[in-house]
């Protein structure tokens, strides 16, 4: 379609399709420009994510077992006593 033509040619932080500026009022799109244009990403969980650091953490896991090469001491035994039987 024409629509789609256009949004795949063009480059913006918004588009509104047979409408004018209705994007800003729906609080779940994300509403601003590209790149340092515009007012940026900041409407609900996009605006979260802005303002936000996403950071895993791990606190004491015993779900996991990756064998017993996990600590150290390594030595050429050890190596091997794990890759032939495995805990």
């Amino acid at each position: 379609s024409v629509t789609e033509q256009i949004l795949s040619s063009t480059s913006s932080g918004d588009a509104d399709v047979n409408d004018c500026t209705l994007q800003p009022t729906i609080h779940d799109l994300p509403f601003g420009g590209v790149g340092n244009s515009g007012m940026g990403k900041y409407h609900g969980e996009w605006g979260f994510r802005a303002y936000s650091n996403a950071r895993g953490v791990l606190s004491h896991s015993t779900k996991i077992d990756i064998g017993g090469l996990r600590y150290p001491p390594y030595d050429h035994n050890r190596i091997l006593r794990e890759i032939v039987m495995p805990s």
